[in-house]
């Protein structure tokens, strides 16, 4: 596939930033860098790569560092602890200057070589998001997104179908920093700011790396976005408290006539009421 098959603007004045959150990758980080760096520069723009640490082991950190020496290109960021992909990849896309960006993960899900055929499908002057979707063989990761699909379904939200894999132009990326919150579903912002959206099939490769993001917290992240998202689950919450508070009146009265028109234990009632 062609290089230059970018719409909308001449490829010499073209920059490329690419993001990578990382967390605890110092077994895949310096492998992905290197591909990406391969990659980039068989191109005819510029380039830079941002990874964005989320409260890495000291390892990690000391990984990152040494790639950031030997790779001028490199921009690392540290951050104190733990936030979650999303505030992290945002972290990093504040600090990009590039006209299309990419977002890729840490851990050799998605092939850097994959690139080009994103950039082939972005309309650089639009506000564009292009998706790479990967077949899913990870059980865990498909009982993941079937939670996800019937939250979405229940609570009446839109089930947002994309992945960390995307080339996002920057009309679309400061359409989102300039009008919105950082701590909503990626997503759901770009698919809701963006006027265009596409999905590739790409490759997925990962060589007995685990994902560094447990099951646990994909439910945190589906809870979080689903509570975040939706007013169905407080509108739940208040209905719930309206029938205990209509059933615990209706017991106290029962407590009072049982009282005084039937025996009852002494001090029972008033116990109970109270």
């Amino acid at each position: 596939m062609a290089h230059n098959q970018i719409r909308g603007q001449n490829i010499s004045n073209m920059k490329i930033s690419v993001v990578i959150p990382s967390y605890n990758s110092w077994r895949t980080i310096l492998p992905l860098i290197a591909r990406l760096y391969n990659v980039l520069t068989s191109f005819n723009y510029k380039y830079e790569i941002v990874i964005v640490d989320d409260g890495s082991e000291e390892i990690t950190i000391r990984e990152i560092r040494e790639i950031v020496r030997q790779f001028p290109c490199v921009t690392g960021i540290l951050l104190s602890k733990n936030y979650g992909q999303h505030i992290a990849t945002f972290c990093g896309l504040i600090h990009t200057s590039g006209d299309i960006i990419i977002t890729i993960d840490d851990d050799l899900k998605y092939m850097p070589e994959d690139i080009p055929a994103l950039l082939s499908a972005i309309e650089i002057n639009k506000k564009c998001v292009v998706y790479g979707i990967a077949q899913e063989n990870s059980l865990i990761r498909k009982i993941i997104k079937k939670i996800f699909k019937a939250g979405a379904l229940i609570t009446a939200i839109d089930y947002i179908h994309g992945s960390s894999f995307r080339a996002i132009t920057r009309p679309l990326l400061l359409d989102i920093l300039n009008t919105t919150p950082y701590s909503v579903f990626l997503d759901q912002l770009l698919q809701w700011h963006s006027s265009v959206v596409k999905i590739l099939n790409v490759r997925t490769y990962r060589q007995n790396y685990p994902t560094r993001y447990s099951f646990s917290h994909s439910l945190k992240f589906i809870f979080n976005t689903i509570m975040g998202n939706s007013l169905v689950p407080v509108r739940l919450v208040s209905i719930l408290g309206v029938v205990v508070f209509l059933l615990a009146c209706s017991f106290a009265l029962y407590l009072v006539l049982k009282k005084l028109f039937f025996r009852a234990a002494i001090g029972y009632t008033s116990i109970m009421v109270s």
